[in-house]
């Protein structure tokens, strides 16, 4: 089986599907003959018209192992001129294969161009092994991928921009003999998979400052399950939650799943374990390439501990790290004066207290109050001394 194939067509489709087929080629540069002689696309179409009957993003099952990029030198662009020498001299410079055939209105006049001998021309660059399924998924990602390689092959200033954004892109044929040959030019086929993970690596980073920003934006409703029961009684004891977000989430991912391998890939700091690839970025967030999540400490500890409440999240946290990651309910002392406020005892001091945490011992001494199996602190000597003066029951 040939490791290159482009789709094609005889008679013009526009934006039908009828008539498209897949061809495999002998060597890359045949491609370059069939762009003359037919309509030539780099996304293998579905001949499954259930979706739409029509050449369009949502039809295509997979792209062919090349990229072709339109350089029209119109005169209205915001695109830099470039002509078929400086595209030639330019590509040269990677080392890759690549092949230049003129459009088919190279050096013609065109009726909102007078222009004479303008040169309008097609790149066209073999690669190593077709663009991955990911980017049929995600349309996003197909533009950003697109992006980043004509970034990266110093084109993005001169070829337009419409073919980046439009998978089921079809370039059509020549309908009179082109006025010069095409250009083949061997080399080493150029690979996909570092602009795959950087186009995948930016999306992700784009994405969750977009969510940032959205949420600045929002007011800051708690989710339900997050420190909460069914019950509506308080904790005497609650997450020490800034302390457990201040762990780096590469030692969590360490102690919880275990690192067989870390490393860089050019700002980007990777973690691989037996099951999972990170990327972990500056902000303590960890995106999981298998499964496209990503994941701050919370969310993190929350799925593999397989619980929202952050009270068992820390009580899970702390036996399997050894220390203490649960502390005393800050507003523990707002509660107690409340209590000693509304009461005429220390008996109705304590039935207010049982209620609040629902606990049913509560205990007073003279140095620390004990509820349920927890000894606190009388939050200053006013409250001890208000509360003794209290007569022991109404």
């Amino acid at each position: 089986m040939s490791k290159f194939a482009i789709s094609l067509s005889n008679p013009s489709n526009y934006h039908a599907l009828d008539h498209w087929q897949v061809i495999e080629l002998e060597k890359w540069q045949d491609v370059l003959l069939h762009a003359i002689s037919y309509d030539v696309s780099v996304a293998h179409f579905s001949l499954d018209y259930s979706t739409k009957h029509q050449r369009s993003g949502e039809n295509v099952l997979a792209l062919h192992p090349f990229l072709f990029y339109d350089v029209d030198n119109d005169k209205d662009s915001k695109k830099q001129p470039l002509s078929i020498k400086g595209a030639r001299d330019l590509l040269k410079h990677y080392g890759i294969a690549f092949g230049i055939v003129p459009s088919r209105n190279y050096k013609k006049l065109k009726e909102n161009d007078s222009r004479p001998d303008v040169e309008r021309f097609r790149i066209i660059i073999p690669l190593e092994s077709p663009p991955p399924i990911e980017l049929i998924k995600d349309k996003e990602l197909f533009r950003k991928f697109q992006e980043i390689f004509a970034q990266k092959l110093g084109l993005i200033a001169y070829v337009d921009d419409a073919p980046l954004r439009d998978m089921a892109r079809y370039y059509a044929r020549h309908t009179t003999p082109p006025l010069i040959d095409s250009i083949v030019v061997q080399g080493r086929l150029t690979r996909v998979d570092k602009i795959f993970q950087m186009a995948t690596q930016e999306l992700i980073q784009e994405r969750q400052e977009q969510e940032a920003r959205r949420a600045e934006h929002k007011p800051f409703i708690p989710p339900k399950s997050s420190q909460t029961t069914s019950s509506s009684h308080g904790h005497i004891v609650i997450a020490d939650k800034d302390r457990i977000n201040a762990i780096h989430i590469a030692d969590l991912i360490n102690t919880l799943e275990g690192i067989v391998r870390e490393y860089k890939e050019g700002t980007y700091r990777m973690i691989k374990t037996a099951t999972a690839k990170y990327s972990i970025t500056d902000d303590n967030i960890a995106y999981d390439f298998k499964s496209g999540k990503k994941y701050g400490v919370y969310a993190y500890l929350a799925e593999k501990f397989d619980t929202p409440v952050w009270n068992n999240i820390a009580r899970k946290l702390g036996k399997l790290m050894g220390c203490e990651f649960l502390v005393p309910d800050p507003a523990f002392c707002v509660v107690l004066r409340n209590a000693m406020a509304r009461a005429h005892s220390r008996q109705e001091v304590e039935r207010t207290l049982k209620a609040h945490y629902g606990v049913g011992f509560i205990r007073f001494e003279y140095n620390y109050i004990r509820v349920a199996d927890q000894c606190l602190d009388y939050p200053s000597a006013e409250d001890r001394k208000h509360y003794l003066a209290l007569p022991p029951i109404t």
